[in-house]
């Protein structure tokens, strides 16, 4: 046989089971050596028991009387079993009364167990007199020679583990035999002769039969082989059909194949390539026709190197998929073709060659770089306009970027200068009411014009500065509209009231023509009454005397109320109507005539209208005088349920000397405006006491009782709602009504001013009748 013995399936199988039989084996014999082991150890341990307990007795008997003779004749006796190799007996303190040891002899069991068992061990037992069990005399000790003890089980179990390993090596053995002579050997034989048979010219039956197999697995293996080198044979014949079929196909196929052999020869060469190339089959397939010619001739000169990798990759056998190689034709032009290539592998598995199937793409690779050359310019076009567009937005960024901070400045200046103003302003109107209302004695016509001009200049300013700081307020996006449903009576009848005494002074005419179908509008009322106010007043600066002045309201499409304010006055040119809106501008007529005006109103009354998602805007007419200003507002028409009508008092001014003798606190800083209060409140006989910051308040309204405190809100030390907080956390004044003083009119301020326990505000700067109607409100 060809094969040795050691790479035969079966007498490997056969050595693996007989190993496997005598570990198993050597297995269940250690097992067993030590389950006998632990039983002998116990029985043992049992046995010295035993000893100690017979022997303790006349021990105790030696202990007690102090006998060292009989405690000598205890020890001697211990000590004549062979497996003792020490004996003490001592007293309770330790004393010893006799004691001998022996070493244990030089055996056999020691050397080969005395190292991995621990082969002495040590009982004792106490010694107790008989008459008394708990009482303790002393003890007696042995150490035993575990090695003595189980002396005859070593040796049995010696033999009967060598025994074992020889019983299986005996039937390994008989089993290696059986195996090698019933499926090894005819394996073998089998092997050897399939080997020899050729696979390109298959035998009909090569495989020789086993008598004594025939019917057995071999014998079916034998059988089942012969049909398939059979079939094998039937195979190759039509293989060999297919492949010439194959051929066929390559050689017509429309796509250039090359194929070259491990030399560089190439030795496939089909029509396709012939076509596109020039050169014939014959003429590249000659034996003179080697690797470096190819490259020389064939290849072009920019491409030999890329194309020799290429190659020497498929040859390791890694595929390269769509390269391109560019080749010489036979008429000296150049073609580029894309190429997929493989390594071409023979019958045993091992790689003969390469094969690669091309594509022409000379004319898609010309199209394709002016295509890509277009396309470059264009990105060239794209990137510079893209770059000059994002300069462009980078300037604007920036401009933006320090316009809003420029916004943002003015809008802090101005709400600064604002609050800064009111306060002084406080004074100046409140004193000027004092004089007004002659309420310190009387004064001469004369004095009593001054009183109004201070009162009428100090009003305009007080309208400038609110101005301001609304049109502030909505810059910095802090104002909202609070809508809710108003009457249009209540808001355009009560608007028109407030600016009656200016009709009046210019001798002007107004009206108001209603839609009688429009009765209620949801808006923001304040705002709603400042628009109107502010296009009003305009009206009636550019209105002469003696003109008229209308108010007219309809529908727009039924889905908006549209509101205009006609008047007579010279009317706005064309190219300054959609200025006119924009802040601090001013018409010419306004220059003109001197009419005054800061140019706020009309900019601050669009962004109101705006606010609500409406639209303003004038009309007037090319020849002839008079404007028509008109804004519009959503129409929401109010279920009757939820219209809340403002409620109209007529109760006139207090009654003041109802409240004389009240307890009241005045909180402020300001010496000026401590003085004007003061003056108003001096009118009526109240009990008046005075504090100028917050930790003063809380200091004297426990004393003084207060019924009502006037709160200052910015003052040192302590402001004025942290002292309302803390008051209002005392008992005492829980129910004290605390008003406000403020120069601050945002609905922020006064939502914190009701948060931290505010009853109500004033609004700085406060006139007399305010004052007295708010104590009488919450005194009276």
């Amino acid at each position: 046989m060809r094969n040795p013995l050691r790479k035969n399936l079966s007498v490997k199988l056969a050595v693996t089971v007989m190993a496997i039989a005598l570990l198993l084996g050597a297995v269940f014999n250690c097992f067993q050596v030590i389950v006998d082991f632990s039983h002998q150890r116990q029985k043992a341990e049992a046995a010295m028991q035993r000893i100690l307990v017979v022997t303790s007795h006349v021990a105790a008997q030696a202990v007690l009387q102090l006998d060292d003779a009989l405690a000598e004749q205890v020890v001697t006796g211990l000590m004549k079993y062979p497996f003792i190799v020490k004996a003490v007996i001592h007293d309770e303190n330790e004393t010893i009364l006799s004691s001998k040891s022996e070493s244990p002899p030089d055996s056999a069991i020691h050397r080969m167990f005395g190292s991995v068992l621990p082969h002495k061990k040590s009982f004792s037992i106490p010694l107790t007199p008989a008459s008394d069990s708990d009482r303790r005399l002393g003890a007696l000790q042995i150490r035993v020679d575990w090695c003595l003890i189980l002396e005859d089980f070593f040796n049995r179990s010696t033999v009967s583990i060598l025994f074992g390993l020889f019983q299986n090596l005996i039937l390994g053995a008989l089993f290696f035999i059986a195996v090698f002579m019933q499926v090894a050997k005819p394996l073998a034989n089998i092997s050897d002769t399939f080997s020899r048979i050729d696979p390109d010219r298959p035998q009909a039956t090569p495989l020789p039969s086993f008598s004594n197999h025939r019917e057995d697995e071999l014998g079916k293996l034998i059988d089942t082989l012969n049909v398939f080198l059979c079939s094998n044979a039937i195979h190759l014949e039509e293989r060999q059909h297919v492949t010439a079929e194959l051929d066929y196909l390559i050689d017509t196929a429309n796509a250039p194949i090359i194929g070259v052999d491990l030399r560089g020869q190439i030795n496939e060469w089909n029509r396709s390539a012939e076509r596109i190339i020039g050169f014939k089959k014959n003429e590249m397939t000659t034996d003179q026709m080697t690797a470096n010619q190819l490259l020389a001739d064939l290849i072009a000169d920019d491409y030999r190197e890329k194309i020799g990798n290429i190659i020497t990759k498929a040859f390791s056998g890694q595929a390269q998929t769509n390269f391109k190689l560019k080749l010489n034709t036979k008429d000296g032009s150049q073609r580029l073709l894309l190429f997929n290539a493989a390594p071409r592998r023979g019958k045993d598995g091992q790689i003969t060659g390469v094969i690669g199937i091309g594509q022409d793409i000379t004319e898609i690779d010309k199209f394709q770089k002016e295509l890509a050359h277009e396309r470059n310019n264009l990105e060239m076009t794209v990137e510079k306009r893209t770059r000059e567009l994002k300069e462009t937005l980078a300037g604007l960024e920036h401009t933006n970027l320090r316009l809003q901070e420029i916004n943002r400045h003015k809008n802090q200046f101005l709400s600064t200068m604002s609050h800064e103003l009111r306060t002084p302003l406080n004074g100046i109107i409140g004193s000027a009411d004092l004089l007004h209302e002659q309420l310190f004695g009387p004064l001469n016509p004369k004095q009593l014009g001054y009183t109004k001009q201070i009162n009428d200049s100090a009003e305009h300013l007080l309208a400038l500065i609110n101005d301001l700081l609304d049109m502030a307020k909505i810059d910095a996006g802090a104002m909202t509209a609070e809508a809710e449903y108003i009457a249009l009576t209540d808001w355009i009848d009560t608007t028109m009231a407030i600016m009656k005494a200016q009709f009046r002074k210019k001798l002007l005419t107004a009206e108001i023509i209603k839609d009688p179908s429009i009765t209620h509008i949801y808006a923001d009322r304040r705002k709603c009454k400042q628009i109107m106010l502010n296009l009003l007043t305009n009206a009636i600066k550019f209105t002469p005397q003696g003109g008229e002045i209308k108010v007219r309201t309809s529908k727009k499409n039924d889905r908006f109320l549209l509101i205009e304010v006609s008047d007579t006055g010279c009317g706005v040119k064309k190219d300054e109507r959609d200025k006119i809106f924009s802040e601090f501008y001013q018409a010419e007529q306004v220059r003109i005539d001197q009419i005054g005006g800061t140019g706020i109103g009309l900019a601050l009354t669009r962004r109101m209208v705006e606010m609500h998602e409406g639209e303003i805007g004038v009309k007037s007419q090319p020849v002839g005088p008079g404007s028509v200003f008109w804004f519009t507002l959503p129409l929401k028409l109010a279920p009757v349920a939820e219209v809340n009508e403002e409620e109209t008092s007529a109760n006139g001014k207090p009654d003041g000397a109802k409240l004389t003798g009240r307890r009241i606190l005045v909180v402020e800083d300001n010496e000026i405006n401590l003085s004007m209060v003061l003056d108003m409140l001096s009118i009526h006989e109240y009990k008046i006491a005075v504090a100028k910051n917050g930790q003063l308040a809380i200091d004297l309204a426990q004393t003084f009782k207060p019924e009502l405190i006037l709160m200052d809100v910015q003052m040192p030390v302590m402001d004025g709602l942290e002292a309302t907080r803390i008051l209002r956390a005392m008992p005492a004044f829980t129910e004290t009504p605390i008003i406000a003083l403020t120069a601050s009119v945002e609905k922020d301020a006064q939502n914190a001013q009701v948060k931290a326990g505010c009853t109500a505000h004033l609004s700085k700067p406060i006139r007399t009748g305010e004052l007295l109607d708010i104590i009488d409100r919450y005194l009276g």
